[in-house]
This record gives structure tokens, sequence and C-alpha cells, in this order.
């Protein structure tokens, strides 16, 4: 049934439509993850940043940039980021005891390869770990922004060819409700019809017998004519030979009486007979 054919198409081009736009979701979810992953770095990097940068009021590193300039290249060199230079419970003091002071011993540590950073460069630095995380979010931003532009469009592609079909469908399906009331009607109809037909044929069937039976009381009567003609006919007949017999008889008695006059001696002269 045609129906049927125009379901399974509709569901082919879902079926179609869904597995197009899970491509594409997958594809666009898969860089979503990737900067989902660096942004989730950065994250971890801004935070350690941002531990450093609270912890810089009152700590170590704060109180060397205030009291020992230069202080980067020497006792930086060598000192931890987080359990020195950002501690803030080391209580330091100058001091002028160069063997037992940690803080004014100068020791060659040029050799030393350590990066450095004062608070002001961590916050740079948090800012601009803050700038990377927006580009990040921006990113994620657009990919999802252009992720649901292209699923719509494939989804509208297919909704186009699906409305059509459906709507095909639909309108068919109403026709197949319809055709039950429309065979009734038409049902109906040609009982109607079969009815009118009926009694049509009983009036002409009624009209030809009456007719026939009047023709066949004209042929009676006819019959019955032809029949008394007939006996009329013989009665005549009859009737004409009696009274040609009853002629005859009466010549033949006249032409006796005339033979036996004549046989008596007297001659009478003959008459005819009319």
């Amino acid at each position: 049934m045609k129906v049927d054919r125009l379901k399974l198409e509709c569901d082919r081009l879902r079926q179609k439509s869904d597995a197009e736009t899970m491509v594409v979701e997958k594809e666009y979810e898969a860089k979503i993850d990737e900067i989902l992953r660096c942004r989730k770095q950065v994250d971890t990097e801004i935070e350690s940043l941002n531990v450093l940068i609270n912890n810089s009021k009152g700590s170590f590193c704060e109180w060397l940039d205030k009291n020992r300039s230069g202080w980067q290249e020497s006792i930086g060199k060598i000192a931890d980021e987080k359990l020195i230079l950002y501690n803030q419970n080391l209580s330091p003091e100058l001091s002028t005891d160069g063997e037992s002071s940690f803080y004014g011993v100068k020791i060659n540590l040029a050799e030393v390869q350590r990066e450095l950073r004062s608070p002001e460069q961590l916050k740079a630095e948090f800012k601009a770990k803050s700038s990377e995380r927006d580009e990040y979010t921006r990113k994620i931003s657009l990919l999802n922004e252009e992720k649901t532009k292209r699923t719509e469009e494939i989804k509208n592609k297919y909704r186009k060819q699906i409305s059509a079909i459906s709507g095909e469908r639909h309108l068919l399906e109403i026709q197949l409700q319809q055709y039950p009331l429309q065979i009734k009607n038409i049902k109906a109809e040609q009982a109607s019809w079969e009815r009118k037909e009926s009694e049509w044929k009983r009036n002409r069937i009624e009209e030809i017998e009456t007719f026939i039976g009047g023709k066949e009381k004209e042929r009676q009567k006819c019959c019955n004519n032809e029949e008394l003609l007939k006996q009329e006919r013989e009665k005549r007949i009859l009737q004409i030979s009696d009274e040609q017999r009853k002629a005859e008889k009466k010549e033949r008695s006249a032409v006796d009486v005339e033979i036996q006059a004549g046989t008596q001696g007297t001659v009478r002269p003959a008459y005819g007979y009319g």
C-alpha cells in the first residue's frame, strides 16, 4: 500500500538525517572536547597563579621587594616559589651576620637556570591566562553555534522532504478513512438504482403482459369470429345444398308428371323449368 511505502520513506529520511546530524555533532564535540581540555589546563594554571597572587601579600617575596633589591638574582635563584618565596610564615629580618644569615649571603648562582616570577609577572601571566581561557570559551561558543547551524541545515534539508511525504501520506490516510463512507454511499445509491430498475422492469412487464393480454383477447375474439363465420358458412352451404336438392326434387317431380301425362296419350308441349 502506498501509505506504508510513504511511512517507510519518512522513516528512512529521518534515520539518514539523524545519522548525518550525529556525524556533525561528534565532529564538533571532538573539537570542543579538545578546547575544553586546553581550557581545563589553563584553569589549573590560573588556579596556581591565583594561589600565588593571594599568598603574595605578607610573603617573603613581598618583603624582599621592599628590603633587598636585586634579590631575584641571588635568593630568587635558589628559593622555591611556593615553599619559600610565597610563604607567609617565615618572618624575615635583615641581618649583618654573614655566617649565620641566609639572606645576607651572596653566592654565585649564575649557573642555576630557574625562572623566577615576581608578583607583577604573576598578575600579568594571570591576566594572559585569563584572556587565553576567555578565547577558549569564545571558540567553544562559536563551535556550538556552528554545530547548531550545520545540524539545523541538515534537519531542514530532510525536514522539507519528510514534510512533503508526510503531507501526501496524511492526505492518503484521510482518503482511506473516507473510503468506507464513500463505499457505503455508493452501495446505497446502487441499491436505490437496483430498486428503481426492479420497479421499472416490473411496471414494464405488467404493461407488456397487459398489452399481450389485450392482444390475446383480440386474437381470441378473432378466432371466435372466424369460427362463427365458418359455422355460418357451413350453415349457408347446407342451406344452399338443401334448397338445391329441393329444387332438383321439384324439377324431377315435374318431369315425372309430364312423362306420365305423355304416356297416357296426351301430348303436351314441353315447358322449360327455371
